[in-house]
């Protein structure tokens, strides 16, 4: 085209009759004899001079389920190339790569008939990954009655300014000639006798699906699968895709107009499951079948515009670049290199750039939007590595030798030569390679001004990028576009000759990779990569995370907007269990967000509850699930723990020998004892006035009694289930009383259960006496004894522990139990009884399997309410959080408890979450975790134990002391993910939070006190949005600066020291008071 102004258009669906060009080694079919030379000629020459834009796509077919067919007969396989899994050391883990690439690639390479093509692109528009996940997200909220749209808007708000959407495809490629002459003759004569056979004709507009040589698929499968295992190799770890047919199509349609190509595109080739659509017939020729075949590849890809650009085209007053070309509603400014990146010498070594040094300059390139904003250039390069790269240089040495006069030029290329042709003769390998990178913006007079911007800057880059050389002149500017996808065979920037470890430098090798492939939860790279993560992800094993941060890192906010994100995941059809053990406040703003978004009549699914020591809170840790007289196998492990923790001195790290097996066989007896299933058994009877509710719940329900008759309430709660699971209508009233009766029921199971009293008289039993009556622990005391004096203090200490349950949470499915009124620092064995017992609460709703339902715990009576019951939970997201881990790091048995729940996770679908200051907080739960948060790099000892625990390489300790932290663009942390084939992916990830989910799920005390006192007066949206408004990042740095002041004011006074305080502290108040007057006046403002 050179400079002539052309317009190529796609968009129609009847073309010019095109034949196939002679391919190298392939011998052309016979055309029909309806088609005259004339119109051959014609069409072969519109073809070489690219009349239509298809005439620049190359994909002729396809070939099995992974192989394009080029219409030289070559064949090409897509892969996606995410990038590596953990940030990486370069001298150690890239060079390894190169020396591995460059080990297995070296010999296909020393001749011509293999090409490698690496396109990456960075686009601004990042967004259409946030976008989907937006719409996911807000259909999740419709769906569970949630009004969170705000805070979801809040969030693709807050991320978009700093996400781009990048893409990496490796194309591999192999030509026919590597086939020798026989097999080439072979493949023509089985292909030439099949159409023979079945009387094929023509397929002028259609896909040739005889095209292709059957004989080159295995040497092409080899070298992909082998570039693909180097590329996952153990030591560099890098995730690929080899992409089937169908989505190599849809990616590379995705490239050149990732505005307009459906994602969701199914493209017509064989074995889509596509149809083939119906077309009329445009041949005279009865011998030509195109119409009812698949049509071309190339008009289902090249569907716009492409129009190349001149001085004369122009926006405004702004004219289009030069070498520019239109394509839909943007302008694409092509830069090939003539000599692509080189070494620079220091001393006698010698650096070679990588493409990191690229990206990162790439980076720091930015434009001014139309929305005000600054953000990097968008840009796509474009890498050709193809065999014999000595081939390329050879004819210019050899003018260069007899030309009689010998410029500089020449000598110099002389020089370059014998230097690259002995690195061959040594063994090396030298390939042709061709760089080309292009950026765009829209074709208006704003966007041609910042394209001339753009191109300038990545213009400058590339020169920077080790001394390469931008070419201005392009040629045909179409081609000079489009060699940035992988269309064909050939590129268009021009050839040099390098050897191959410094090509493989140059590529886009080690860009972070996402852990998870799906996901509605975003976070960032630092450089603007957008990563999903996925709570319940078919990758991990299990779901097990640990969160760890100093005081002020952002941990627990960190936590709180994850289990955020967890309400608003896809494929949700009710609330998930979001079940939090905490020690403070630091929970609440998430369960009052999420409840406040529910309407009136379901805001009891959300509760926040303090414990305390006394009966009103009591939670018995002999209860069994109901219905059951016998605990389950992992109750009866959790009871069994609960106690042996109970029973141990807390000068003790570990219980003595034999108190496990003591505690097990009390509990045994105790149960036995109680259960209505034999004949020596003292079952627990109903007795009126021991629970109000029950006896009021019996009176309503019609439920008479006969009081001068003992009725155990086993058989009570037995005959409430029977009731209940007999209504089987669905109207209003029935549905209430089934609740009730279920009330009643839960309510009689209650008070049939052992309490820890029963457990002190089983001790004196003959059965217990007879095995361990003269047993002695190490101190001389006998076993029973002293466990029975434990238990007895027990009932003294904690009387919340020794009574029937009454702490309730109802039907809540997001709750918090906040411990901060019973837990006492510097007392590990107080607080594991609270973790344990909170613990053993929730998985009395959550924890069950159907492995429960077949081990024969179940009685029948109550085996089909339970496989309801495990139908619904494995429908169920649930999750178990423990905040402030550090209050029970020296209770191994409660470890060890949550290390067997680790073990158990995937069987009951519950995602644990683990939080605390230190690693050295989890101890052995350490190596149970499939992920981990790390928010603060910590002092160098802490620094020291995360680097151990997690196994990190200097390259990561590195990140983690300068990168992980707080800033104003969102917080940084070190990320570790283990998949189920023990993979694991160590990245560096940003979380980020919009001014109204701070200011909803802040932990910070400060904030959470103004929030408290502006609660009172408004609703919680009234507050959220007052807040954002004024104080967007919180109020912490200013209620520290008023307080210092109000004290400095007072330090004279008369006051005394509490009323001193009591001034400090209301600076509180009157912040509250000048956000309230601050929001009212602007409100005011705005109407006005």
């Amino acid at each position: 085209m050179g400079n002539a102004k052309q317009k190529t258009d796609t968009r129609s669906t009847v073309k010019t009759n095109k034949a196939k060009a002679k391919p190298p080694v392939a011998k052309p079919y016979k055309p029909s004899a309806t088609i005259s030379a004339v119109e051959l000629v014609l069409v072969w020459l519109a073809k070489m001079f690219k009349a239509s834009a298809e005439d620049y796509c190359e994909i002729e077919t396809v070939d099995g389920h992974y192989n394009l067919v080029l219409q030289n007969g070559a064949l090409v396989t897509l892969l996606r190339y995410d990038g590596i899994r953990s940030t990486i050391d370069y001298n150690e883990i890239f060079l390894g790569q190169i020396d591995r690439l460059n080990s297995y690639l070296r010999n296909p390479f020393k001749t011509v008939g293999h090409k490698l093509m690496w396109v990456f692109r960075r686009d601004l528009d990042g967004n259409a990954g946030i976008d989907r996940i937006i719409e996911i997200q807000k259909k999740t909220a419709s769906t569970l009655g949630l009004n969170l749209n705000s805070f979801i808007d809040e969030n693709k708000a807050i991320y978009e300014p700093y996400l781009y959407d990048e893409q990496s495809y490796i194309a591999v490629i192999t030509h026919p000639r590597l086939l020798d002459a026989a097999e080439i003759k072979n493949d023509h004569k089985r292909i030439a006798d099949l159409a023979k056979r079945y009387e094929i004709g023509t397929m002028k507009d259609a896909q040739n699906l005889l095209h292709g040589l059957p004989a080159l698929k295995a040497i092409h499968d080899t070298f992909v699968q082998g570039i693909i295992n180097e590329l996952e190799h153990s030591d560099f770890k890098g995730v690929v895709e080899k992409l089937d047919v169908s989505g190599a199509i849809t990616s590379i349609g995705r490239m050149m107009n990732p505005r307009y190509f459906d994602p969701n595109y199914k493209p017509f080739i064989p074995n889509s499951g596509m149809p083939i659509p119906l077309r009329w017939k445009s041949r005279p020729s009865p011998n030509d079948y195109s119409e009812v075949l698949y049509p071309k590849i190339s008009d289902q890809l090249m569907i716009q515009t492409i129009t190349p650009l001149d001085s004369k085209d122009k926006a405004g007053d702004i004219t289009a670049p030069k070498g520019s070309v239109e394509v839909g509603d943007l302008v694409y400014a092509p830069i090939p290199l003539s000599v692509p990146p080189s070494p620079s010498f220091s001393g006698m070594s010698s650096i070679m750039p990588t493409f990191a040094d690229f990206f990162d300059r790439m980076n720091q390139q930015t434009t001014e939007l139309s929305d005000g904003s600054v953000r990097a250039i968008p840009y796509a390069v474009s890498f050709m590595l193809s065999g014999d790269g000595m081939a390329s240089i050879g004819l210019k040495r050899a003018l260069a030798s007899v030309v009689a006069w010998q410029g500089a030029d020449n000598a110099q290329l002389k020089s370059a030569g014998d230097a690259l042709q002995r690195y061959a003769d040594f063994g090396g390998t030298v390939v042709g390679l061709q760089v080309s990178a292009m950026t765009w913006d829209e074709k208006t007079e704003k966007g041609l001004e910042r394209l001339q911007i753009r191109k300038s800057k990545l213009w400058r880059a590339l020169q920077n990028w080790g001394h390469a050389a931008p070419l201005e002149r392009t040629g045909d500017v179409v081609q000079a576009y489009l060699t940035h996808f992988p269309l064909g065979f050939n590129h268009h920037a021009p050839l040099a000759a390098a050897p191959l470890p410094d090509a493989l430098h140059l590529l886009p090798l080690d860009r972070p990779a996402s852990p998870f492939k799906k996901g509605t939860m975003v976070q960032r790279t630092p450089c603007g990569k957008m990563v999903k993560l996925e709570h319940f992800s078919d990758e991990l094993a299990y779901n097990y995370t640990i969160i760890i941060g100093s005081m002020g890192s952002g941990k627990s906010m960190q936590m709180n907007n994850e289990l955020f994100e967890s309400v608003l995941a896809a494929g949700l059809d009710r609330i998930p269990y979001i079940f939090i053990t905490d020690v403070g406040m630091t929970s609440s703003g998430l369960v009052f967000g999420i409840q406040n978004a529910l309407d009136t009549s379901r805001k009891n699914l959300c509760v926040y509850r303090r414990i305390s020591r006394t009966k009103r809170d009591a939670i018995n840790p002999l209860e069994t699930a109901v219905g059951l007289q016998h605990p389950l196998s992992n109750e009866f492990a959790e009871m069994k723990s609960f106690l042996v923790t109970l029973v141990t001195p807390s000068e003790l790290d570990r219980p003595e020998a034999e108190v496990s097996n003591v505690i097990s066989l009390i509990l045994k007896e105790t149960f036995d004892f109680f259960a209505t299933d034999n004949d020596q058994a003292q079952p627990k009877l109903y007795q009126i006035g021991q629970s109000t509710e029950l006896d009021f719940l019996l009176r309503e329900l019609r439920i008479n009694i006969d009081v001068s008759k003992q009725l155990r309430l086993h058989d009570l709660a037995l005959l409430c289930h029977q009731r209940a699971e007999s209504i089987l209508e669905r109207d209003t009233a029935s549905q209430q009383r089934k609740n009730k009766l279920y009330r009643a029921r839960n309510l009689a199971h209650r008070y049939a259960m052992p309490i820890l009293a029963d457990c002190i008289a089983v001790t004196k039993f003959d059965t217990v006496k007879r095995i361990y009556g003269n047993y002695k622990l190490s101190n001389g005391d006998y076993i029973l004894d002293a466990i029975a004096r434990a238990m007895s203090q027990v009932a003294i200490d904690y009387p919340n522990f020794n009574n029937y349950t009454e702490f309730d949470i109802s039907d809540a499915r997001v709750a918090s139990v906040d411990l901060q009124d019973v837990i006492v620092k510097n007392n590990p064995k107080n607080n594991s009884l609270f973790f344990q017992i909170i613990r053993m609460f929730y998985k009395k709703r959550i924890a069950y399997s159907e492995e429960d339902l077949q081990r024969g715990e179940i009685p029948d009576t109550y085996l089909e309410y339970y496989s309801r019951l495990v139908a619904e939970l494995k429908v169920d997201r649930k999750y178990m959080v423990f905040d402030e881990m550090h209050n029970i790091k020296s209770d191994q048995t409660m470890l060890a408890e949550l290390e067997r729940d680790s073990r158990e996770a995937r069987k009951w679908g519950i995602a644990y979450y683990l939080s605390s200051q230190y690693i050295s907080d989890f101890g052995l739960l350490v190596k149970a975790a499939r992920r981990f948060v790390v928010c603060s790099s910590g002092s160098p000892e802490e620094r020291k134990e995360i680097v151990q625990a997690l196994s990190l390489t200097p390259a990561q300790v590195s990140r983690l002391t300068t990168a992980v932290g707080l800033r104003p663009t969102g917080m940084t942390y070190l990320s570790k993910v283990i998949n189920k084939q023990g993979n694991e992916f160590v990245q560096f990830l940003t979380s980020m939070v919009g001014s109204k989910r701070l200011w909803l799920l802040t932990t910070d005390p400060d904030d959470q006190a103004v929030r408290s006192i502006l609660r009172k007066r408004y609703d919680l949206d009234t507050v959220i949005n007052m807040l954002a408004m004024i104080h967007p990042r919180g109020v912490k740095s200013i209620i520290q600066v008023k307080k210092e002041e109000r004290a400095l004011e007072l330090a004279s006074s008369s006051m005394s020291i509490d009323q001193q305080q009591a001034a400090v502290e209301s600076v509180y108040n009157e912040l509250a008071d000048d956000i309230v007057n601050t929001y009212n006046y602007i409100n005011s403002r705005s109407v006005a």
